[in-house]
């Protein structure tokens, strides 16, 4: 293989990785089912949008925000006849949801918990992904390694 392309080869490699180093990623789920096994997503307005309009759903005033800065959520509520309602996903930084009053008209619901995060699977992750922040850093240092003769990397 001609030196020219193992270096078009190792620049396309360079160009690649970088959009998935800048993406968050969280967990998504909406209701205590398929929380079990939440769907990973990458955080950009149509997954920040749908966060938005679940907390609608159980919360007063959510703002309608429009931002290109994400962060995780995980909210849990309980009624007072044990109902829950899960809310996981990514939300726009400036929400605030954990400062959202509950929609309590007609019902006894109360917040039990609220968590925002700015690391990739953060919002009730599940115990591998502790370790995707240690396997990422490996893999882009082994990357680096390799790319060590291309300009620009």
């Amino acid at each position: 293989m001609s030196q020219k392309v193992i270096y078009l080869l190792r620049l396309l490699i360079c160009i690649a990785g970088v959009p998935t180093v800048f993406t968050l990623e969280c967990y998504e789920c909406n209701n205590p089912t398929n929380c079990v096994s939440p769907s990973v997503i990458q955080c950009d307005q149509s997954a920040a949008n749908r966060t938005r309009d679940e907390l609608k759903l159980y919360f007063l005033n959510v703002p309608d925000i429009i931002s290109s800065n994400y962060m995780c959520l995980r909210t849990n509520s309980t009624q007072s006849n044990g109902r829950t309602a899960n809310i996981h996903g990514c939300i726009y930084d400036e929400t605030k949801a954990c400062n959202l009053t509950l929609n309590t008209a007609g019902s006894h619901w109360s917040k039990s918990s609220c968590f925002y995060c700015s690391t990739d699977l953060c919002n009730s992750a599940p115990n591998i992904a502790d370790y995707s922040s240690a396997v990422a850093i490996i893999t882009l240092s082994v990357a680096s390694l390799l790319l060590t003769n291309v300009p620009g990397c």
